[in-house]
């Protein structure tokens, strides 16, 4: 798995983890700091900003870093290979605007 960086400002926006090659972002949500409606809109709203400049975020609580850490480990290795594997096949990367044909019967 590629290592991330951590404490990384995109825009406005500080996150705790990012591999900037799939455009993923790892918060890690403990119960302090997310506490609150204000705190949780707040981080939807940077979600949503994220989102529409191509990033996808994956929140893991603090509780599951703790106490399964091979749980928060195997999660974040399957987004980065969800995210290597769009990459590597979306019509931007192939140099080539076409789709392939579909195999689906109408």
């Amino acid at each position: 798995m590629p290592e991330p960086r951590c404490q990384v400002w995109i825009g406005r926006h500080r996150v705790d983890f990012l591999w900037p090659a799939q455009r993923l972002i790892v918060e890690t949500d403990g119960e302090k700091a997310h506490r609150g409606k204000r705190r949780q809109a707040r981080d939807a709203d940077r979600d949503i900003a994220l989102e529409a400049k191509g990033y996808v975020t994956l929140h893991i609580d603090e509780a599951e870093v703790d106490d399964q850490p091979g749980s928060a480990v195997g999660r974040v290795a399957e987004a980065i290979n969800g995210r290597d594997h769009r990459a590597a096949t979306s019509p931007a990367n192939s140099g080539s605007d076409r789709r392939k044909p579909s195999s689906r019967k109408p």
